[in-house]
């Protein structure tokens, strides 16, 4: 009985120094398992929030903007321009100053005039010079700054005026225009010996195109003139006086495209 009281004492005491041993396992293995439990749960959670990712939008072209200088709508200038359109049209622009037409306003009530209306005087100048003119005509302007002017004569020489109109016809000019000649219309009757044919040359090549009764293609007429040319601007380069000589003809005959040569 001693024996055995004595043994459990033994284990009593072994189990005492034991105990706290496993306690201190256990608490070591608790706080290594939580430790594991919050990287995986920080690695998660990190796995789980991604960097957003950046957007790049496409950046819209839009039309520049100048802030810097603009067409005045004025230039503060006393200025009539007349330009040649066609033969038979011309445009004209024009500018007055404020102080030009009080000026001009002011000299009609001096003279004891009432005005009509504000217009645009054309002249027929055609071998004549101001004052003196073939014709002119009057367009009534209003508050207009430019105009279409239908003069309808080609081969013309022009001049314009702007200014008011009295009542009893008589006008008062604001400023001039420059002179200006419309074009003729038609083919022009100067004849330039430089591109004359030479008679040996022109029947050859009338000949080619079937004038003299032989079917020849209009490329054998191409080729001709081309040789032709060739050695006129050869001649040109060395001197163009011995091809001037030989060319120099009161003949009318000028070269003409050879696509329009008929085969």
């Amino acid at each position: 009985m001693k024996k055995q009281v004595k043994s459990l004492k033994k284990n009593v005491r072994k189990a005492a120094l034991y105990i706290p041993k496993f306690v201190r396992k256990i608490k070591s293995k608790l706080t290594r398992k939580s430790l594991k439990i919050k990287k995986i749960k920080k690695t998660s959670v990190s796995a789980s929030v991604r960097p957003k990712e950046t957007q790049i939008t496409p950046k819209t072209c839009s039309p520049p903007k100048y802030s810097g200088f603009e067409l005045p709508a004025k230039y503060g200038e006393n200025k009539l321009v007349l330009l040649v359109r066609d033969p038979w049209w011309l445009y004209a622009y024009w500018e007055a100053t404020p102080e030009r037409e009080m000026e001009i306003l002011d000299l009609v009530r001096r003279s004891a005039k009432s005005i009509e209306a504000k217009v645009l005087r054309v002249y027929d100048i055609t071998d004549k010079s101001l004052p003196d003119y073939n014709v002119s005509f009057d367009i009534e302007i209003g508050v207009a700054t430019n105009w279409y002017v239908d003069v309808g004569k080609p081969d013309r020489r022009w001049v314009a005026e702007l200014g008011f109109r009295t009542h009893r016809g008589r006008f008062f000019s604001l400023v001039r225009s420059n002179f200006v000649c419309t074009p003729r219309f038609g083919v022009s009757d100067v004849l330039d010996e430089e591109w004359l044919l030479p008679d040996e040359l022109y029947w050859k090549i009338f000949g080619l195109s079937g004038g003299l009764g032989t079917q020849k293609s209009s490329l054998d007429v191409k080729e001709v003139l081309e040789r032709y040319l060739r050695g006129l601007g050869a001649s040109e380069n060395s001197g163009r006086s011995a091809l001037g000589k030989k060319q120099k003809t009161n003949d009318t005959r000028f070269i003409f495209s050879s696509d329009k040569v008929s085969a």
